[in-house]
């Protein structure tokens, strides 16, 4: 008789253990399931995302060039190519400092607007730092020679634009603080005869793309992390500040060294690319300017 009840007791103990043993892995693979259904989710979601930022990083930028390329065709700055002697003409340039001024205080986004020389020296500049606008008195004016971005637009031909990597602003050879990101949108000035006397240049604030990236990694969950790369792999945006910029503040993150299959892949999607790498989502996007237009 207690044998007879012991082995049923095993018996039900047995079937007991298989029925745990089933519906836990059954609901182990539901877990596994939905987990890479949220994972899916996650990174359709990262990419819709990520086609939005790109539409307004464009439309951000999309006006820049034709705000350069309008100053480019003032009268007042054509009375200054066109001058003879050794100084300017006093009427023509207040003139133009008043237009920079007037652009300066419309548009928010730009952080100097400038005039400079076919040597590269300042003749021209107006400066925006929170809402403060001023012009810089010609005893402050900077020799810009020596930058790249007037190396590269100095060059170029009528009606070229040239649209540097975004980096950092740098005033009297040091690296401002607190930091500016800035991108650059330049094109040389001729006058009437065709001689090339200069280049105009807007800094853009970097902040009108960073904060794009900044709102949207605020808006997500903790599973999905924005960036954004320059074309060496160097982060300009990422959701730990400390390893932005590196390129210029002594930084060793980058994500070309971390992800090297993926250079191609990013350099092909103007769009950007949604990318899994370790346990997270990451929507990511390369700024690879340093171009004329």
């Amino acid at each position: 008789m207690l044998t007879s009840l012991r082995g049923k007791l095993i018996i039900i103990f047995i079937l007991l253990t298989v029925s745990v043993v089933i519906v836990s892995s059954g609901f182990a693979r539901y877990k596994q399931r939905q987990f890479a259904l949220d994972r899916a989710r996650e990174r359709e979601r990262a990419a819709v995302d990520l086609e939005m930022i790109d539409a307004n990083i464009h439309s951000v930028l999309s006006w820049v060039r034709r705000d350069l390329l309008m100053l480019r065709d003032l009268s007042s700055l054509h009375d200054l190519l066109n001058s003879t002697g050794n100084s300017l003409p006093k009427e023509a340039l207040h003139r133009l400092q008043t237009t920079f001024i007037s652009l300066a205080r419309h548009h928010e986004i730009f952080q100097q607007i400038r005039l400079l020389d076919a040597n590269g020296r300042e003749v021209v500049r107006v400066n925006r730092k929170n809402e403060r606008i001023w012009l810089t008195s010609d005893t402050l004016l900077q020799d810009k020679s020596d930058r790249y971005y007037f190396q590269q637009a100095v060059q170029l031909p009528p009606s070229r634009v040239y649209i540097s990597p975004m980096d950092l602003n740098i005033e009297q050879g040091k690296i401002e603080r607190p930091l500016i990101p800035v991108l650059r949108y330049a094109t040389p000035v001729f006058d009437d005869n065709g001689h090339r006397k200069g280049v105009l240049v807007l800094n853009v604030f970097g902040a009108s793309i960073l904060d794009l990236l900044k709102n949207q990694q605020e808006k997500v969950n903790p599973g999905i992390n924005y960036f954004l790369i320059n074309k060496n792999g160097f982060f300009l945006f990422h959701n730990n500040p400390k390893k932005t910029f590196g390129f210029m503040l002594n930084g060793n993150d980058n994500f070309f060294r971390d992800e090297p299959q993926l250079r191609a892949l990013l350099h092909n999607k103007h769009k950007g690319a949604v990318i899994r790498t370790s346990e997270e989502t990451n929507a990511g996007r390369c700024l690879p300017f340093d171009a004329s237009i």
